[in-house]
């Protein structure tokens, strides 16, 4: 199957598929729905099945695949949008305090140290 158009729609649905299935298995686990989700996006990209070796035994051509995931950029930006909007729940204030002061300095800690990273 070569076939742009049906390997977009077959990379969609993996993505979808992928997804909510990651998120479940992650929320069962206590890690967080959104967490799985953006692994199991990450486990039905080219790049990750290109390392482990599996895209080449997919019966898509490899390079029509890819294709297929990069065309998908003008999405990228939705996605982002909906990830932020539900970590934006997920770091409410109210659930935060109850959390305690710990978390926050650890948290504070990691973002230092990440901005400090970034900016050197």
């Amino acid at each position: 199957m070569n076939d742009h158009l049906a390997v977009q729609g077959l990379c969609f649905g993996l993505l979808i598929l992928s997804a909510h299935f990651f998120g479940r298995f992650a929320e069962k686990i206590k890690l967080g729905q959104m967490i799985g989700q953006l692994i199991g996006g990450i486990f039905v990209g080219p790049y990750f099945l290109q390392l482990i070796g599996l895209l080449d035994k997919l019966p898509v051509d490899a390079q029509v695949y890819t294709e297929a995931f990069e065309s998908f950029h003008y999405l990228i930006f939705t996605f982002l949008g909906i990830i932020a909007f539900a970590l934006g729940e997920e770091l409410e204030f109210s659930r935060l305090k109850n959390l305690g002061i710990k978390i926050a300095i650890v948290s504070f800690i990691q973002a230092m140290f990440t901005w400090f990273l970034l900016s050197s």
